[in-house]
């Protein structure tokens, strides 16, 4: 049924792919700051905090730019002959049914 379905995808949004190179990064950074600063063997791991900061500030510029510029896909669209967002078929065997995904089935 997918198959002969008229519905293609968006294109992505340059903002949603920045938002996930931001998190993606963001992540990174802190968890290797963290990694270490928390190992013992690695000397004046207190510089290491700066490389966290910037993983959070990533984190948050991310979580940002995912927020103003998200993914989203249109509906689904019904064939003629069915209603609602189930896409149920109208039972009218006279005159026209009120079909489409705003539809409600009335004749």
């Amino acid at each position: 049924m997918l198959v002969n379905a008229d519905y293609g995808l968006p294109p992505i949004p340059f903002g949603y792919v920045l938002a996930l190179v931001f998190f993606t990064l963001g992540g990174a950074f802190l968890l290797s700051s963290v990694t270490l600063c928390i190992h013992k063997d690695v000397p004046n791991a207190s510089k290491y905090l700066i490389v966290g900061m910037i993983g959070v500030t990533l984190l948050i510029l991310g979580l940002r730019t995912y927020i103003l510029h998200p993914y989203e896909t249109p509906e689904c669209l019904c064939e003629a002959g069915y209603y609602s967002e189930d896409c149920l078929p109208c039972k009218c065997v006279n005159g026209e049914c009120n079909d489409g995904n705003k539809g409600n089935g009335v004749c």
